[in-house]
């Protein structure tokens, strides 16, 4: 049975309309794991994938000079330098045609019609990628770490990383989870289903110092920018 022996939090602080950051710190088993949690409606932001073909801006440069108040990570990128591992396509155009057989977590938005919900994670158990592909204009392919409701599907193992990974809430907001603790997918799955954010799915983004994100509006900067290329991201604007 999963339990936190101590668990220290903030409450969501906004930092803009429908738009807010949570910070946890649990002490468990002798250590201390950090978790960053920043909480989006969207409905309420402009969210796509900018692809980064210059290996000499960092993501805090392409977030000030494109406007992005949130930038991170769209997934894990082949030996080029630029593919994604799994599938991807942004406002209709294929990026990666590849299905990855083993990537079983597909981030969904830019709908095609306004009865399909402006984000969704879906699980390729339940759908087929095709499927999905003919209902959104944005597609992104990952690996699973929590199917829809609140299973952790990732198998136990000795392996620890930083994290950075999406997930949704019952509510449908978008959490983006960075875990600044090493630890195993299947613990962090356990420590974030204890915890009272409404987690229902996630999906694995990157691990360790790959793993970036960078947040800045007039009241908050947030800077987890370590200097590596990133070739794909995803990123929120004001609309």
């Amino acid at each position: 049975m999963y339990s936190l022996i101590s668990l220290v939090f903030s409450e969501f602080e906004s930092i803009l309309p429908d738009f807010k950051i949570q910070k946890f710190n649990i002490e468990r088993n002798g250590r201390d794991i950090d978790i960053t949690i920043v909480k989006i409606n969207p409905d309420k932001y402009k969210m796509e994938i900018y692809h980064n073909d210059d290996k000499n801006l960092t993501i805090k440069d392409i977030a000030i000079r494109e406007g992005y108040v949130l930038l991170f990570n769209s997934g894990m990128f082949d030996v080029d330098y630029k593919s994604s591992m799994g599938f991807l396509k942004s406002k209709g155009n294929i990026l990666n045609s590849k299905n990855h057989p083993q990537y079983l977590s597909v981030i969904a938005f830019d709908p095609i019609r306004t009865d399909y919900p402006n984000f969704y994670m879906y699980d390729l158990e339940s759908i087929s990628i095709d499927s999905i592909n003919s209902m959104y204009g944005s597609v992104i392919q990952n690996l699973r770490l929590i199917k829809r409701p609140r299973e952790n599907r990732w198998p136990k193992q000795s392996k620890e990383w930083m994290e950075l990974a999406i997930g949704q809430d019952t509510s449908n907001n978008i959490l983006l989870i960075y875990c600044h603790s090493y630890i195993s997918m299947h613990e962090l799955n356990e420590v974030l289903l204890g915890l009272p954010i409404d987690l229902q799915v996630a999906q694995h983004l990157e691990g360790n110092l790959v793993a970036q994100f960078y947040l800045s509006t007039d009241s908050m900067q947030v800077d987890y920018d370590y200097g590596h290329y990133v070739p794909n991201l995803i990123g929120f604007k004001i609309k």
